[in-house]
């Protein structure tokens, strides 16, 4: 026979399904004070019908919260979790949000590699191809090609001058 059949009436058997330690804070109406329940993972335990309600409050077929939305009832329907108090799948798309990240970062520097690679090839391109060979010109053209003479040296520039004009004038002084 299964263990069920010699379950005291009024109680209800849950089971930790998570990786975590639960402890779940339950008011002891017998001992008039709070108890603290400790969940191994995988741990199986009996607790009051009563404390059903408390445990888990479920609204249109869904677990919306209560001391412990983790736990599953055992021999009982599996029901979702909301995702809005489900800390594994928050945690799931937590690693889910940063797996796209990370893809969106890669795909950007993928593509900023593309275009070093794209630009690296038109600049070799670019120092492969050789001039052509210049045609030879006639006379009258190399002559107007050439460079003109230099132009007559400029004045001197307007300190110099300053300084030469006060020379001058102090030697008129003298």
């Amino acid at each position: 026979m299964s263990e069920d059949y010699f379950r005291p009436l009024g109680t209800t058997r849950w089971k930790n399904p998570t990786t975590q330690v639960l402890r779940v804070r339950i008011w002891d109406p017998i001992n008039r004070r709070r108890a603290v329940e400790v969940f191994q993972p995988g741990e199986v335990r009996t607790l009051p019908s009563s404390l059903d309600r408390a445990i888990q409050k479920v609204r249109h077929g869904k677990i919306c919260g209560g001391l412990a939305p983790q736990l599953q009832r055992v021999n009982g329907p599996v029901l979702p979790i909301e995702p809005a108090i489900d800390s594994e799948a928050s945690a799931r798309r937590a690693a889910a949000d940063k797996v796209r990240a990370a893809q969106a970062l890669r795909a950007t520097a993928d593509a900023q590699l593309v275009e070093a690679a794209v630009l690296t090839a038109q600049a070799t391109a670019e120092a492969a191809v050789e001039p052509a060979p210049e045609k030879p010109k006639p006379e009258a053209a190399q002559k107007a090609a050439e460079p003109e003479p230099a132009p007559a040296p400029a004045r001197q520039s307007e300190p110099e001058q300053r300084r030469d004009d006060r020379g001058s004038q102090h030697q008129n002084r003298r």
